[in-house]
């Protein structure tokens, strides 16, 4: 019986991380596995961006002995519907660490990090009406404490796999580390990649320069520092397809991301791509060289510095995007070859199995 490699994913939702399950489908598949994707939750219409991929959707999937299977690690509750007794191995993917259903996941307080106490005097926690921040802070305390209280009840009932038994892959070094440090688990890196090609035309020139940022990530810290510079033109990057991201990233002078890295997210390599300087806050896998591998000049450590810091580091960028983008260098040439650093890991982990099947 062959050895098939069933990796579960959600359909018809276009995230980094489906798109990463796709990925790891379609590089299985090019080195003549036979890997497809199982529906996870509700069945929705496939993406069209994931077409160019060549990861077939299998529906009623039955567990054969051989198989091996791989899930992503928001998964909570597989064993009410799977016998994981059936398949040779299981793998959970670690896209990131920040958003597992596992207890000993980061608290918020690792997620969020500490600032400077410059930025709290700046408004941080006073910018919002107070009954509106009131409600938004009771609301973010009841997310976590049923987060929390859900995932130490299903450490204790048999209705949930305890995800730190079973052997992992790692989307970053971040991840790793954390793995190895809070669970005790020794994991093999399974990167993904920015599937962009850089837009190779002119664009003209705007009266200020243009700061593009995500508005979901660090957008309290990130309005202080636009309140500070009306110099700038700061545009959030919010119902765009890939292409007008592309697009604006390629048109920008800089992208600003002060919020937390839960894994190698995908703008800052795409906004390489297309040759924009970035400006990172040290967050979570964007604290350490191997995720985001650029100069400190282009990271801020929030915890030491203040909004006036922050600016003046976006200013001396601004000076030239062209300089920038030379002294980035290192770190695009690493996202270019990230194509290839999947293919390699896969490789690696075939081997891997190869070996414990021995």
């Amino acid at each position: 019986m062959a050895t098939r490699f069933l990796i579960f994913c959600p359909i018809g939702i276009q995230a980094g991380g489906v798109e990463s399950l796709h990925q790891l489908c379609d590089g299985l598949n090019r080195i003549n596995q036979e890997a497809m994707l199982v529906p996870l939750g509700k069945l929705r219409p496939p993406i069209a961006d994931y077409f160019k991929y060549n990861a077939p959707i299998v529906e009623g999937v039955e567990f054969q002995s051989e198989d091996i299977v791989i899930f992503p690690e928001k998964l909570p509750r597989i064993s009410r519907k799977f016998d994981l007794h059936i398949p040779k191995l299981v793998f959970i993917w670690w896209l990131s660490v920040d958003n597992a259903s596992h207890p000993l996941a980061r608290s918020l307080e690792d997620r969020t990090g500490n600032v400077h106490p410059a930025w709290l005097s700046n408004g941080f926690v006073k910018r919002e009406d107070p009954v509106a921040w009131i409600q938004r802070m009771v609301a973010g305390i009841v997310y976590v404490f049923r987060t929390r209280l859900r995932s130490t009840l299903m450490m204790f009932t048999n209705q949930k796999i305890e995800i730190a038994t079973f052997p992992a892959l790692s989307q970053s070094h971040y991840a790793q580390g954390f793995l190895r440090e809070r669970l005790g688990i020794d994991s093999l890196m399974m990167r993904d990649y920015v599937d962009s090609k850089e837009i190779d035309e002119e664009v003209g020139q705007a009266d200020k320069p243009v700061v593009l940022y995500n508005p979901y990530k660090g957008r309290e810290l990130t309005d202080i520092v636009i309140e500070m510079m009306p110099h700038c033109l700061f545009r959030p990057i919010r119902n765009m397809t890939r292409l007008e991201v592309s697009e604006a990233l390629n048109a920008a002078d800089l992208y600003l991301d002060l919020g937390h890295f839960p894994g190698r997210d995908r703008i800052p390599r795409e906004a390489i791509i297309q040759r924009c300087p970035v400006l990172l806050a040290k967050r979570g896998a964007g604290r350490n060289s191997f995720d985001f591998n650029v100069p400190e000049t282009f990271k801020v450590d929030l915890s030491e510095s203040e909004p006036l810091d922050v600016k003046d580091k976006i200013d001396r960028i601004l000076e030239s995007r062209d300089r920038a983008s030379l002294e980035l260098g290192e770190f695009r040439k690493s996202v270019m070859d990230d194509f290839d650093q999947l293919m390699t890991d896969i490789r690696i982990f075939i081997d891997h199995i190869a070996r414990w099947n021995k």
